[in-house]
């Protein structure tokens, strides 16, 4: 879409066959990196696998499309955009930034500047779901204006969410096979 003299480009989040795929071939790296590393001790220096963007930002937009996190959200237009913010959300002609993070096992985390500034953070937590070949239920916590919560370049874990927010969060969990 091009409106004025700047461009905006918006990108296609992964389809749910493509995320689909593109988990099983997560598995078969963390598989064969903890198989790497348990057959040769230096490869534990090699940099662990990340949870690309794409991924987390695809589930993301699916998971706000489909009104399983932030509902107050149905209906509104839902676009990834990786430039103001990782997913755009136009409501009443109004954008709401949305910021995606994504943690695996470890459950850590850095909030930039674009993060804190963010209307939303979500913060999809895989936890061992790579690391396993069932449909693991995954994680999702909802946080309404980081910016209250969090410092530019902050280290956060998983676990001490409550630390920061003042309160236990609510997770929303979903499974990856209830994405349509």
């Amino acid at each position: 879409m091009v409106y004025g003299i700047a461009a905006t480009v918006y990108m296609d989040p992964l389809t749910s066959d493509e995320i689909s795929e593109l988990t099983g071939l997560l598995r078969k790296m963390f598989t064969f990196r903890r198989q790497l590393v348990k057959e040769h001790p230096l490869a534990s220096k090699i940099k662990a696998v990340q949870v690309p963007p794409a991924l987390s930002e695809s589930i993301a937009v699916l998971l706000i499309r489909q009104a399983k996190v932030l509902p107050e959200l149905a209906g509104s237009q839902v676009q990834l955009d990786r430039r103001r913010a990782d997913i755009i959300v136009t409501r009443d002609s109004r954008e709401l930034r949305i910021e995606v993070k994504a943690t695996g096992n470890k459950g850590f985390q850095r909030f930039r500047k674009k993060d804190i500034a963010a209307d939303y953070l979500l913060w999809i937590h895989f936890d061992s779901y790579f690391e396993s070949d069932g449909d693991e239920e995954i994680l999702v916590y909802v946080i309404t204006k980081p910016g209250k919560y969090f410092r530019n370049n902050q280290e956060v874990f998983v676990q001490s969410l409550s630390d920061n927010l003042g309160h236990q969060p609510a997770p929303i969990s979903f499974r990856l096979s209830e994405l349509t």
